[in-house]
């Protein structure tokens, strides 16, 4: 599945980004980094992701996303949020079943991308959340 949806977006000639390439000036190397995740917008609390080795997982997954542009917008309320505290303070906005992800860039714009690989993301998501709620 993830090599078809990258023929396909290389096939219609799509640039293909990570996510070094939407957050230019994050530094994913930066030592005591925070995360946190709220799975669903209307909770009230969100999960802090520790230890620093899960923390380092879920960053690398993320390093590891492959995106292209996408023209969709999608309801704050509906997905998950995604606090990352590298350098600077980041936030993501996560659509797991559209496969999206909104960026808030360093000039504070809001992107929309389309993930190609998703998968081990989100079930690394999905397995975290559950163990931190239980």
């Amino acid at each position: 599945m993830y090599e078809s949806k990258q023929n396909t977006a290389q096939e219609k000639n799509e640039n293909i980004y990570t996510i070094k390439d939407i957050l230019t000036e994050a530094d994913f190397d930066i030592e005591g980094t925070e995360l946190s995740y709220r799975p669903d917008t209307l909770e009230s609390h969100a999960i802090v992701i520790n230890p620093e080795e899960k923390r380092k997982q879920i960053i690398k997954e993320l390093l590891d996303l492959e995106f292209i542009p996408s023209a969709m917008i999608y309801n704050f309320k509906e997905g998950a949020t995604m606090k990352l505290n590298l350098n600077q303070n980041y936030t993501i906005y996560v659509y797991e079943h559209e496969k999206n992800m909104y960026f808030r860039n360093d000039s504070n714009e809001l992107h929309s991308y389309n993930i190609i690989n998703p998968d081990k993301f989100f079930t690394l998501l999905n397995t975290l959340t559950k163990l931190y709620s239980e």
